[in-house]
């Protein structure tokens, strides 16, 4: 009897062992979250309207007018036309080669019909988006793009030649649907454009100027390219 006693419990002790070593715990089944559980996030929009909107879709039935802001940097301004700039012609024929390049660049697409600039005394101090958006609104406009132009200059010294200019001009813009105040397209772009001085400069900075001029074009014409393409998609 003692003998069937000591072969059997080692049997058992194996057993046992074999059941712990195969058994696992059922994974905890974790809760998809689909709205905000933030109770601030409700004071700005509600969760069923964050719903209609991740899931909706923007169409134009009619033709698009548009309008067009520019808002200032004042530190490129400066920098190169004075703490009086506004009063110089050589910053008015920049910001109408600017308006010139927002206008033209949408006239082969016949789904715009109009481009408009929104005149300076409709910007307020305080440019929010609602802001925005209410004077793109009462200018009757489908659709505003805001954009924004960040420069600089980079001089590179050659020993017995001019020395080489490299300027870099980024461009931020956006779409905003004015119907509904979504945006949705976007873009950051950076150009640049290298020179040297030539005969007409009469001096360094008028080449960095023309430098600057030319990176300061090219931004804001391939802004134009990709919202002539993203429009021509409606």
């Amino acid at each position: 009897m003692k003998i069937v006693v000591i072969i059997v419990l080692p049997v058992l002790l194996l057993s046992c062992v074999s059941a712990a070593e195969v058994s696992y715990e059922e994974p905890i089944r974790q809760e998809v979250i689909e709205e905000s559980l933030f109770s601030s996030d409700t004071e700005v929009l509600s969760n069923e309207a964050v719903q209609k909107i991740l899931s909706g879709v923007i169409s134009y039935s009619e033709q698009i007018e548009i309008v067009v802001l520019k808002i200032p940097n004042t530190g490129n301004d400066i920098r190169y036309y004075g703490y009086y700039y506004w009063r110089t012609e050589e910053y008015m024929d920049v910001q109408e080669e600017y308006n010139r390049v927002m206008t033209d660049s949408f006239t082969g697409n016949g789904k715009i019909k109009v481009v408009k600039i929104l005149p300076s005394i409709m910007i307020p101090k305080k440019m929010t988006i609602p802001n925005m958006r209410e004077a793109a609104v009462r200018m009757q406009a489908n659709v505003l793009i805001v954009y924004k132009i960040q420069s600089d200059i980079f001089e590179k010294f050659r020993l017995f030649q001019h020395s080489q200019i490299k300027a870099f001009a980024t461009c931020e813009g956006f779409l905003l649907d004015t119907k509904t105040g979504i945006i949705p397209f976007s873009a950051v772009i950076t150009k640049k454009y290298i020179t040297e001085k030539i005969a007409d400069d009469s001096s360094g900075i008028e080449t960095k100027k023309r430098a600057e001029k030319e990176a300061i074009k090219l931004s804001p014409e391939e802004l134009c390219i990709r919202i002539n393409d993203f429009l021509s998609g409606y």
